[in-house]
Formats: structure tokens, sequence, C-alpha cells
């Protein structure tokens, strides 16, 4: 995987991506997991067998918000 294409709308900030097969997804889960306890924010994470579906969205505000933003961040960081 190189960097994320995140695609902007109401209802947050989304993405998929497709890794090799699901034992390497779920230790990527498990490390956006890390990251958003640490955050006090989390991701919406739906999984399909190797592709990791992501939607961050403030549901308290109903908006995106700079939490969501740095989220994205702290998760494109994990990528490296």
């Amino acid at each position: 995987m190189n960097s994320i294409n995140w695609n902007t709308s109401e209802s947050g900030i989304s993405t998929t991506l497709t890794f090799k097969n699901q034992t390497e997804l779920a230790a990527f889960v498990l490390k956006i997991a890390k990251v958003s306890d640490d955050m006090q924010h989390h991701a919406d994470m739906d999984i399909r067998y190797n592709k990791l579906h992501l939607n961050i969205i403030t549901h308290d505000a109903d908006a995106i918000t700079e939490k969501d933003e740095a989220l994205c961040r702290e998760i494109e960081q994990l990528m490296n």
C-alpha cells in the first residue's frame, strides 16, 4: 500500500484499503485501534475479507472536524 485515497462527503472522510490477506488487514486494524484509543476518537471500520472500509466523522457534531483530520493523518503515518 502506498498513500491513502480519502473521499470526503457529508457522511465523513472515507476510504477502502485492500490488503494481501486478512491477517495483514487485522494487524493494521489493531494499529488503528491503538492510535484511536490514544486519541479517544475512533473510525467506523467494516471488514470484508481483505478489504477495510474506513469512515471517520465526529458523531457528536454530525460533521467533519479537526479530530477527524488528525485521525486521518495518524492513519497515513501507520502506512509508513
